[in-house]
């Protein structure tokens, strides 16, 4: 019987190739190589389809960061255009004629203040 563990970790890869084949190693001893040299090419193989993965990985998530930089960047120039095309005018007061109440250190209660200051 299979113990669990390693049923688990067999069921779960993506290779369908087993780990060590006894094909090629009994073939390999047979001739009088290395069986090992096997072992090692297999797991050169293995490391270059995850590096493979993970590279597009990343190349796909610099992809979508550089996208987004382009995507603001056009957003903000839009805001830009959009002002520099409106008309330029004057603040406004948004009531005429209100008195300006002067707050701060200077006293602790709202006060009128007067225009032009005197001395």
């Amino acid at each position: 019987m299979i113990p669990k563990a390693a049923r688990k970790t067999r069921e779960t890869t993506s290779d369908p190739h087993p780990l060590r084949p006894l094909a090629r190693i009994l073939h390999a001893r047979a001739q009088g190589e290395n069986p090992d040299t096997i072992e090692a090419e297999n797991r050169r193989a293995r490391h270059e389809v995850i590096r493979d993965r993970s590279r597009a990985r990343a190349e796909g998530r610099i992809l979508l960061l550089g996208l987004g930089f382009i995507v603001a960047y056009l957003a903000i120039g839009g805001q830009m255009m959009k002002i520099a095309a409106s008309e330029p005018e004057e603040p406004r007061s948004a009531a005429s004629g209100a008195e300006i109440l002067v707050t701060g250190p200077i006293s602790s209660t709202a006060t009128v203040a007067s225009w032009p200051p005197t001395c």
